[in-house]
């Protein structure tokens, strides 16, 4: 994921079980390889665990997937470095993937633009007939 694309609403997974972790909307920065999210839509397989590791001068706790793959920390005591940052989630680059919203569109038509196009051909049948004939 480079940063240009973070432009674009997206969705972030686990690299490894592809369970969808959080979207962009929630995005707050992009910072030394890290996804700062000010929420995380995690759902409650997804575990917090409560030993705390050491981050960049940070008190952190893991954020660990329902398949055990650690993704990110959940920054509980930040250092100067990430003022603002405290109560955020930090999901790692490396360990979680993401998909751009949109990206394959298939647009299906509503039946007013099926019913739309019907006519437009009736329209061009109509004048090759009389063309014809």
């Amino acid at each position: 994921m480079a940063e240009e694309t973070l432009k674009n609403p997206f969705v972030v997974f686990c690299g490894k079980c592809k369970h969808i972790l959080t979207d962009s909307f929630t995005l707050f920065d992009f910072k030394n390889n890290h996804l700062i999210h000010s929420f995380c839509t995690v759902r409650q397989e997804t575990k917090i665990e409560n030993g705390e590791d050491s981050f960049k001068n940070s008190i952190v706790q893991r954020i660990k997937c329902n398949c055990g793959n650690c993704v990110g920390f959940y920054l509980t005591s930040v250092s100067e470095e990430y003022n603002g940052y405290a109560g955020m989630y930090a999901f790692n680059k490396d360990a979680v993937a993401s998909y751009a919203l949109g990206s394959c569109i298939n647009r299906e038509k509503g039946l007013h633009e099926i019913a739309e196009d019907v006519e437009k051909l009736k329209n061009v049948v109509a004048k090759i007939y009389k063309k014809i004939y």
